[in-house]
């Protein structure tokens, strides 16, 4: 069999794999946090309404990709899968960005090698999410393909339009996506110092692009300033830390459990054996080099950005880097001996990388852990928490009976939570969805003598730190994985 037979067999198996593993995981996975508050957001009765949603604080996002759930939603689409699978096929489609690119200047196998590492990385985790970041990515990578083969291309005009509606697209799913814009703007900026002159459509297009971001300026105004809110937080989850930047890295890289077949090994090989090579002969950077270096610094930009300005960084943020190591381990592959056998090896180690469940499989294990504990309470009395996160995902992920029973909790003073984050959404829905059983705790108290308790041990903000320990009864009555069911008897009062 011949080297590209091998190369299409290779991507043929890859896209096998990443077709069961995430239909499968997005058909069994409950939705965490952030995906509740797409999905709840997308559920409003009218295209005005998810955008009123947005401006008190539904989520942080511009409202382009609720607007596709909402769509999918009104055709009847509503379910798991359905609402994942733009997601899914947004992965796959920067898979078929980075195949394309590379092919332009390598052969089929080098590519393919590309094309199989993002299958294997951890922007695949980002498949199975009713999220807009996977989306983000492919806008960027299709933006990419417009502007590496501009020169080539008959109709510079539509391209440079192209470039710029998928800018504006990707800030339409995200605002962070304004930094792919700057980023792609950077670039073009080194192609015009290398070749010494100035594109200026290209620079139109890039520039209109990222001002598309004023179009959403009235949501943007609003969570900026629901934003600060959060951030002030002493404990928030997300102040931007050189250690969450190696993180974003490294989740990127080795997004399975498994890191000796992860595609962070396969480029560190990749570029060391490279990087060795190189001393003997000069490399020549070309055009799809100074992207591929561009995109690998996204997590950096997007670092900054955080500390300077919006003082939240997330991995998240900054996944479209997996297209930018996807281009510079096949730039490296290509520099080894035996070139086209080599990226096939390297791309054979990843498809056993895929064959290990995904990152979040542990998350998907404790959300639906904590749906059966819920489930599994005993009737007849309310199941409260003072946990935000665990009062979003269970009020959707259980049933309809164990739903109408949960309680959230408000505290007193949210001073004395550490990170405030969660409890600040949940008051935020409160506004949008009055249905919601959110209450202050002593009005909650005075009214119930008796009632469960869902605990987690980890997390910041419980019910129990409401009352006095000392003057109730607190009775075990199951255990999960990750979380207990207790009953709560006030002292002084009978049930």
């Amino acid at each position: 069999m011949t080297t590209t037979r091998l190369a299409y067999a290779l991507m043929a198996l890859a896209t096998v794999l990443y077709g069961l593993c995430t239909i499968a995981a997005a058909l069994s996975t409950p939705y965490w946090m952030d995906e509740v508050l797409a999905v709840w957001a997308a559920r409003q009765p009218t295209a005005g309404a998810v955008w009123g949603a947005l401006s008190k604080g539904a989520e942080f996002s511009p409202p382009v990709f609720h607007w596709l759930l909402h769509g999918l939603i009104r055709l009847g689409l509503h379910g798991r899968l359905a609402m994942r699978a733009a997601s899914i096929l947004a992965v796959y489609g920067v898979a078929w960005c980075a195949f394309g690119l590379v092919r332009r200047r390598r052969e089929v196998g080098v590519a393919a090698l590309a094309f199989t590492f993002v299958l294997a990385s951890g922007l695949v985790d980002y498949a199975v999410q009713a999220r807009p970041y996977a989306l983000v990515a492919l806008c960027f990578s299709l933006a990419v393909v417009l502007w590496h083969g501009f020169e080539d291309s008959r109709r510079q005009g539509l391209a440079a339009a192209g470039i710029g509606l998928l800018l504006g697209l990707a800030i339409g799913l995200h605002f962070y996506a304004v930094l792919l814009a700057g980023t792609l703007g950077l670039v073009e900026l080194a192609w015009s110092v290398k070749y010494r002159r100035i594109r200026w459509p290209m620079l139109a297009a890039i520039g209109l692009g990222g001002a598309s971001i004023l179009l959403w300026w009235p949501i943007l105004r609003h969570v900026a300033a629901f934003n600060r809110g959060d951030t002030a937080a002493p404990e928030y989850y997300a102040h931007p830390t050189l250690a969450k930047l190696g993180d974003a890295y490294v989740g990127v890289l080795a997004g399975h459990t498994q890191v000796l077949a992860s595609p962070l090994l396969v480029l560190m090989v990749a570029g060391i054996a490279a990087f060795v090579l190189s001393l003997r002969t000069r490399w020549r950077i070309s055009d799809l080099d100074l992207v591929g270096a561009a995109a690998c610094l996204i997590p950096v930009g997007v670092y900054g950005f955080a500390v300077v300005v919006s003082h939240t960084f997330n991995e998240r943020y900054g996944i479209a880097c997996a297209l930018g190591f996807a281009l510079v381990v096949a730039r490296s592959a290509a520099a080894l001996p035996h070139a086209r056998w080599t990226a096939l090896a390297l791309g054979a180690v990843l498809l056993v990388g895929m064959l290990f469940p995904l990152r979040t499989a542990s998350l998907a294990d404790d959300l639906r852990a904590d749906a059966a504990l819920a489930e599994r309470a005993p009737p007849g009395l309310p199941i409260a928490t003072g946990d935000g996160l665990r009062f979003l995902e269970l009020s959707e992920n259980t049933d309809r009976a164990t739903g109408a029973r949960l309680v959230y909790l408000t505290a007193p003073h949210e001073t004395d939570l550490g990170d405030p984050t969660n409890e600040h959404q949940v008051e935020r829905w409160k506004t949008i969805d009055p249905r919601l059983a959110v209450v202050p705790a002593a009005d909650f108290f005075a009214a119930h003598r008796q009632f469960l308790l869902f605990r987690d041990p980890d997390a910041a903000a419980e019910a129990e730190t409401l009352f006095d320990p000392a003057k109730a009864r607190v009775e075990t009555v199951d255990k999960g994985s990750s979380a207990t069911l207790v009953r709560v008897t006030l002292e002084g009062r009978s049930p």
